[in-house]
């Protein structure tokens, strides 16, 4: 299948926060770039976290980080679910998203209350 050069490509994770694929070789050449879609609230066979925060904020950032560092970050799209109890992931989310480079793997307790 050939995929035009202006078509974003996303990479999505696996339910346990690892992004599956990143951007390789002539991929990250694309005029159309390439994204993440990424979930926060896990609904699957045997297990299911919808009303309870199981992010962690220091494996988001490092995935998000290898994002960034192999050119996928176009656009970035994250699933919530129910907002309530994912609060505290999403403003970290949102503060990563913004300025990755702001924030290091020891900056995690600024959100931690």
């Amino acid at each position: 299948m050939q995929v035009p050069k202006s078509v974003t490509l996303f990479w999505t994770d696996d339910n346990w926060q690892n992004i599956r694929r990143l951007t390789v070789g002539d991929d990250k050449k694309r005029s159309g770039g390439a994204g993440i879609y990424y979930h926060f609230d896990y609904v699957g066979d045997s297990r299911s976290f919808k009303w309870q925060d199981t992010i962690q904020l220091q494996k988001n950032y490092d995935q998000m980080k290898l994002a960034k560092d192999r050119n996928t970050d176009c656009i970035w799209i994250v699933n919530v679910g129910d907002i309530k109890p994912a609060d505290m992931s999403i403003s970290h989310w949102f503060d990563v998203a913004y300025d990755i480079d702001a924030y290091d793997d020891t900056s995690i307790s600024q959100w931690i209350i």
